[in-house]
């Protein structure tokens, strides 16, 4: 709603657009339906007999109002005139309980927008008399289709209010349910490692004992309402679980039953399927970009962060980092004490390369480049298990918006691991070249004894790998083989 100063005087505002007038779309007709109305015990919805235009309004804004008069004038113009177009619409039902927010900013030049919605606290709705598109308040979720799904998230919007704006007071079975809310919880992340819950066991035992210790003051003066403080609390934790229950499609088919389900049909050439260049990479650093990648799909799922594996994430990058950067130093100064031993490195003055120090040199660049890259990606993880679910989502939407932006951050990740791993590779070789290239039969039979042992035993943890997964693709192929029996 947009109007000029001058018509302020006179009371009068236009819309934006007089030649197509706005109509009550799907969206607020959902929120009124029969549905989501008081019912009798025969499940017909009944409505009180009384006139709206003598239900108490009331006003909020976060405008001072303290010292400017002309702002002042401004709200009362554009509350008198909103609540007279609700008062005039014949669609909606009778409203217990309403509030009207209003904001005043200034866009252009000469006229001031009003932006507002309404609040109806007896179905926790708000609500707007334009026509609103709902896929706003979705949080980027897709497939929003079902009208319970929308409850829901025009629901967790109620509860934003009430968070900002905490009404007189909140009947005691808000408590009840909340507190059944976080006894599922409680009880999903102690039995399951794939919980959705948004908060540790710790974190949720609080909060129900926070939430009992409210319920209790207010049953000790027989209260059967929440008010004061305690009220903001309430509706903080109603408003972050109506969002998560929202974001994993709570009572609808196919709901995200733990963290790792992604709701999505794949195609087969989506994030499941890794690009071209990634394989070529993948193989040249050893294998670590795969095991860095499958662990931002866990995180990653859906564009969704679920926040104690966040954390749990990003503990375990920091001591990975602290651990390839101490065993970054030792191998840099295990070269550095080869290239001491006579031998290695020629006296002349030519200067003349051994074929030992090539390999040593490599070795030598490895380790710089493992702890280089260690610090700098130590320095960047700074801080973040302390972030909260949204700014540990936007951090990974600006890495990794998409699967190409994924497989780079998995390479970056894995390239102090990869980098360590060429270095101690080199530096076996350049102690090959040497031990093998002394003379005599008796000392190159144990030694080559020795290094095919030792090799066989290294190498041992990857040839165990390797027989896991295929082992576990043919459990996967003999379960998709088997499935259409199941049901014959």
């Amino acid at each position: 709603m947009a109007f000029h100063k001058r018509n302020l005087a006179r009371g009068e505002i236009s819309h934006r657009d007089k030649s197509n007038r706005r109509r009550l779309n799907q969206f607020l007709q959902l929120k009124f339906s029969l549905r989501f109305q008081k019912l009798k015990g025969d499940g017909h919805a009944t409505y009180t007999p009384r006139d709206n235009r003598q239900v108490s309004r009331a006003v909020l804004t976060r405008c001072d109002l303290s010292k400017d008069k002309v702002l002042q004038s401004y709200v009362t113009v554009c509350s008198n005139s909103l609540y007279k177009q609700l008062w005039e619409r014949t669609d909606l039902p009778l409203f217990d309980h309403i509030e009207l927010v209003l904001d005043i900013v200034q866009e252009r030049p000469g006229f001031l927008d009003c932006r507002y919605y309404f609040v109806d606290h007896s179905r926790e709705a708000v609500f707007w008399l334009c026509e609103y598109r709902p896929s706003q308040i979705y949080y980027y979720v897709k497939g929003v289709q079902a009208e319970d799904h929308i409850r829901l998230a025009i629901e967790a919007q109620y509860w934003l209010h009430c968070e900002l704006f905490p009404p007189d007071d909140v009947d005691m079975n808000v408590c009840q349910s909340l507190r059944e809310t976080l006894l599922h919880s409680l009880a999903e992340v102690t039995l399951s490692e794939s919980a959705l819950a948004p908060f540790t066991a710790t974190e949720l035992q609080q909060m129900l004992e926070l939430t009992t210790k409210i319920v209790e003051s207010r049953e000790n003066i027989h209260s059967s309402t929440i008010q004061g403080p305690g009220l903001y609390v309430i509706a903080r934790m109603k408003h972050i679980f109506t969002r998560m229950k929202f974001i994993n499609f709570h009572g609808q088919v196919g709901a995200r039953l733990n963290a790792d389900q992604s709701l999505y049909v794949k195609e087969n050439n989506d994030v499941q399927c890794t690009s071209h260049w990634f394989h070529v990479v993948n193989m040249i650093l050893l294998s670590a970009p795969h095991d860095q990648l499958e662990d931002l799909k866990s995180l990653w799922v859906d564009h969704t962060i679920n926040l104690p594996r966040w954390r749990k994430f990003v503990t375990m990058q920091t001591s990975d980092l602290a651990g390839f950067s101490i065993y970054s130093t030792v191998m840099l100064t295990v070269n550095v004490g080869f290239l001491a031993i006579p031998g290695v490195i020629n006296s002349n003055q030519l200067q003349t390369a051994t074929p030992m120090m090539i390999p040593i040199y490599i070795s030598t660049m490895c380790s710089v480049g493992s702890l280089a890259s260690a610090l700098l990606l130590s320095r960047q993880s700074r801080g973040q298990s302390n972030q909260t679910a949204d700014e540990a989502a936007a951090y990974m939407l600006e890495c990794a918006p998409s699967k190409t932006h994924m497989e780079f951050l998995a390479v970056v990740y894995s390239l102090p691991i990869s980098l360590i791993m060429w270095g101690m590779i080199a530096f076996v070789v350049a102690l090959c070249i040497t031990v093998f290239s002394l003379r005599g039969v008796k000392m190159q039979t144990p030694m080559a004894f020795c290094f095919a042992l030792v090799t066989s035993m290294a190498l041992s943890p990857v040839l165990w790998r390797w027989q896991r997964q295929h082992a576990v693709l043919d459990r996967r192929s003999r379960r998709r083989l088997s499935w259409p029996y199941a049901y014959s």
